[in-house]
């Protein structure tokens, strides 16, 4: 059975204010404009649309939160928007496509998902998908299912009575289409984020960028912080008594933010701390094919899962890497052998000082390097890719029509 199909995105702000700032002469139509910004191939790309496309379905995608977008939509549809500019223009949309199935690719709230659909009956299928630690279940409430890329959420999921699914992450393979060819002039690079939850990570790069040629780029231009992290704990602790918070009528948002301002004062005491001299050797972070790019001319890039991954392999980083054809040095997971195989495809580690290990004998063993790079491409484009996923979420959503 076909069906009409649209994924609803949130990018990064930081992702957004990137690619206006590189891309200034963009088309005047709508269509056209999102086209550009899709074939950047940041998060997902389209690979949703296209590949749901080939099955037969009429596929959309929306890029929610980006206002210049957005609002050249409003303009060319002659729908008219105020303050709550993001949610108007959201709804009109899907009125004018009526959807089936909204994959819904952000975080959003209840109340937020019922007033935007609420005219449109067309829609029989909401989904989304979650890729780190759950602090209130209440917000999968709209859901027919959920999508994951932690083995473990699925079990917690289904425990609260929420169908669950888990799907890997993949490569889309036209970013190969897209990136030039290989300069491999840089030995070892990291790009990603730095905030308090990648509290390993952070370790891992401190350690690495004093004693290895590890070139980093990050967002981190202030050290993640102790108020960070308690906002973290209360919300984690505030999700596991709603009843109590109801009982009480305490507004949520208003015990955080309080807890949050009276906790500034300890703001100078960083969780991880880079020494200024790392700091200034970081490079301003990159997004889609300029991300793809340096990942493709390193020779060696670094992944350090985020802490909610636990004992699991599961973020796109692992095939990102792959997927371009470099080598990939990651985390020795429980489960990493049924992605790829250590040593032949890629190069694992269990410790800091095992990464600089690998590291270093991998540079003085380039013809090394290279096999393991072109093995490990070899499997991602064979059994990792964005079709492959989306193929069997597309079997997931005929369970459901």
């Amino acid at each position: 059975m076909n069906y009409k199909f649209v994924k609803v995105s949130k990018f990064y702000p930081s992702y957004l204010n990137y690619f206006y700032d590189n891309n200034s002469n963009l088309p005047v139509d709508y269509n056209e404009h999102l086209q550009v910004l899709l074939d950047d191939c940041f998060a997902y790309g389209d690979a949703f649309s296209r590949h749901l496309s080939k099955l037969g379905n009429n596929t959309h995608e929306i890029i929610y939160n980006d206002k210049i977008l957005q609002k050249k939509w409003a303009n060319q549809n002659n729908v008219s928007y105020f303050k709550d500019w993001k949610n108007i223009i959201l709804s009109k949309q899907l009125e004018k496509i009526e959807p089936d199935v909204i994959f819904w690719n952000m975080n959003v709230g209840n109340e937020s998902i019922q007033n935007i659909i609420k005219n449109i009956s067309s829609v029989k299928i909401n989904f989304t998908q979650i890729g780190v630690s759950i602090y209130d279940w209440r917000k999968f409430e709209p859901f027919d299912f959920v999508i994951t890329c932690l083995k473990y959420q699925v079990e917690k999921l289904k425990k609260k009575n929420i169908d669950a699914f888990f799907i890997r992450h993949g490569f889309n393979k036209k970013v190969l289409d897209k990136i030039e060819s290989s300069t491999s002039d840089i030995d070892f690079s990291f790009v990603g984020s730095l905030h308090w939850h990648h509290k390993k990570r952070a370790e891992y790069i401190k350690f690495l960028s004093e004693y290895s040629p590890l070139k980093t780029w990050t967002n981190n231009s202030v050290n993640p912080n102790i108020v960070d992290y308690l906002k973290y704990i209360i919300k984690k602790s505030l999700a596991n008594i709603p009843d109590i918070i109801k009982a009480l009528d305490i507004n949520r948002n208003k015990l955080i933010n309080r807890i949050i301002n009276i906790s500034t004062k300890w703001d100078k005491y960083n969780l991880i701390s880079f020494p200024q001299q790392i700091i200034n050797k970081f490079q301003k972070p990159l997004y889609g094919i300029d991300m793809f790019q340096v990942l493709q001319n390193s020779k060696i890039s670094l992944n350090v899962h985020v802490d909610d991954a636990k004992k699991f392999a599961a973020n796109i980083r692992m095939y990102e890497v792959t997927g371009v054809g470099t080598c990939l040095l990651t985390e020795r997971k429980k489960d990493i052998k049924e992605y790829f195989t250590p040593g032949y495809e890629i190069v694992t580690y269990k410790s800091k000082e095992e990464a600089l290990e690998k590291v270093k004998y991998l540079l003085e063993n380039e013809k090394k390097i290279e096999q393991i790079a072109k093995r490990g491409q070899e499997r991602t484009l064979k059994e990792h890719t964005l079709e492959k996923r989306i193929k069997k979420i597309n079997t997931i959503i005929q369970r459901y029509l």
